[in-house]
């Protein structure tokens, strides 16, 4: 939504190979196991669990230290980003939501 918002439809649609390969990762890490490994380890699901806190404090910081801030502003120079590294970033947003 927020390649949408600020560059336009076209960049917009280069999430979504992003989204695909999140899905592919996801259930390559069932088919091999990851999800049999964390219910038979109590240590490694508790790591999970915490690595999942840090995680969210460390995304609820930066949230706040950029409130002040507005999330666009039309007066600034378009700046224009790469079609990888908007994938990329549509990646990590997608393999790090932890609703997802």
């Amino acid at each position: 939504m927020t390649n949408g918002s600020r560059y336009g439809a076209r960049h917009a649609f280069l999430g979504m190979p992003a989204l695909c390969c999140r899905i592919l990762s996801s259930s390559a890490s069932v088919a091999l196991g990851f999800g049999a490994l964390l219910l038979a380890s109590e240590f490694y699901l508790s790591a999970l669990r915490m690595f999942g806190a840090f995680y969210l404090l460390f995304v609820a910081i930066g949230t706040l230290r950029n409130a002040s801030r507005p999330a666009f502003n039309p007066n600034l120079p378009e700046t224009h980003h790469s079609a990888k590294a908007l994938i990329g970033r549509c990646f990590l947003v997608a393999v790090t939501n932890p609703a997802a």
